[in-house]
């Protein structure tokens, strides 16, 4: 029973890694029709495919259709000939490949000798895919020669025909983040980008209270168990308009603050200073934890009706996501800092000529937001 459970397994990681390996894409490919002046099918022609750069080959021979198909290509150029007894050979030169795409090429063949050839210069520019309708570019080695060298796969990409950066309508995001000892324990800093979407500044104006939590757990991870949450801080502040005063409002708990502007409002929920972190268990500092922080839009708390307007919708989807990185704690007579510069997605370390230090954290990450706290 052991071996079959252990066969079984087996079978099904390996179908598994056929399953991951079949989905990248590695290949590109040929594909078209072979006909005479008349427009007439011409079945056996001979359709080889030379790598300009390798010089590897490869042949097929055209249906009873005429089509043809070449498929696991390298990305790349090639020389495409066709050949067939009492035409003359036509070659293809400068076809490419590109990754993922299935180019066509045709060819129409004239009556004449072998030993007769057609050369043509192919045109980059109209080699379309014909097995897909999707709107995409490939950058091929020549375009990123040429072109100004961007800093990030995203600057690679403006450079394709009809991308363009835009803007994202409505978000929040990291700017900052520190955590600190201090003699009653442990608290943190923050600031945030938080921008709104039409449809939030509508729902505000009509009355509609938007509730934003921040929360910063520190977690221990355990080799034997799932990792255990030992300490965390949890605020929700709301943003409400008085439409009477004209005024926004923003409330934690029983403190309120009114500003004449939705942009000094935002500016005063995006500052976070001085939030406790309450341990659920000792923090011992010569430990290593990961620090967990999320900024987001509490759902739960609109309305029932704006509740299930919410359900598959990105307008009220508005969360930072989960940042996390590793550091360790410091020691009762120290007091260590450790900041994170979300716009740069590298931990800065400035040391200070003071009793505070700046603790190095090693690495950090951006969890998806289907991760619960």
């Amino acid at each position: 029973m052991m071996a079959r459970r252990i066969s079984l397994i087996v079978t099904a990681l390996i179908c598994l890694s056929s399953g991951l390996a079949g989905a990248q894409e590695r290949f590109g490919g040929l594909a078209g029709t072979v006909t005479d002046e008349t427009k007439g099918a011409l079945p056996g022609t001979t359709v080889t495919a030379t790598n300009l750069v390798t010089g590897a080959q490869r042949v097929v021979v055209s249906g009873a259709d005429g089509t043809y198909r070449v498929p696991d290509l390298d990305p790349g150029r090639y020389s495409v000939t066709f050949e067939l007894d009492t035409f003359q050979k036509v070659v293809l030169n400068d076809v490419v490949v590109l990754l993922g795409r299935t180019v066509g090429v045709d060819a129409a063949l004239k009556v004449g000798g072998l030993a007769e050839i057609i050369t043509v210069n192919a045109d980059a520019t109209k080699q379309l895919d014909i097995t897909k309708v999707t709107l995409a570019h490939n950058i091929t080695a020549e375009e990123f020669d040429r072109l100004p060298k961007a800093r990030s796969f995203q600057g690679l990409a403006l450079t394709a025909p009809g991308v363009n950066a835009g803007e994202i309508e409505g978000g929040i995001q990291v700017k900052s983040v520190v955590v600190e000892a201090t003699e009653e324990g442990y608290q943190f800093d923050a600031d945030f980008e938080i921008t709104l979407n039409h449809k939030l500044e509508h729902a505000l104006e009509k009355g509609i209270v938007l509730y934003f939590v921040t929360e910063l757990n520190l977690v221990s991870s355990r080799w034997y168990w799932l990792d255990e949450r030992v300490a965390q801080s949890r605020v929700r502040e709301g943003l409400s308009y008085y439409a009477l005063t004209r005024q926004y409002r923003l409330s934690r708990g029983t403190f309120s603050q009114n500003f004449s502007t939705l942009k000094e409002a935002l500016q005063a929920l995006s500052r976070v200073r001085d939030r406790p972190i309450i341990p659920s268990t000792e923090l011992r500092p010569d430990m290593e934890y990961a620090v967990e922080v999320r900024m987001r839009l509490d759902i739960a708390a609109l309305p029932k009706p704006f509740q299930v307007e919410t359900l598959g919708s990105r307008d009220w989807d508005l969360s930072t996501g989960i940042l996390r990185w590793n550091t360790r704690l410091p020691s009762s007579k120290e007091s260590h800092k450790s900041a994170v510069e979300s716009s740069i997605d590298k931990i800065r370390h400035v040391p200070r000529h003071t009793t505070k230090a700046w603790v190095p954290s090693p690495g950090l990450s951006s969890v998806p937001r289907s991760v619960a706290l």
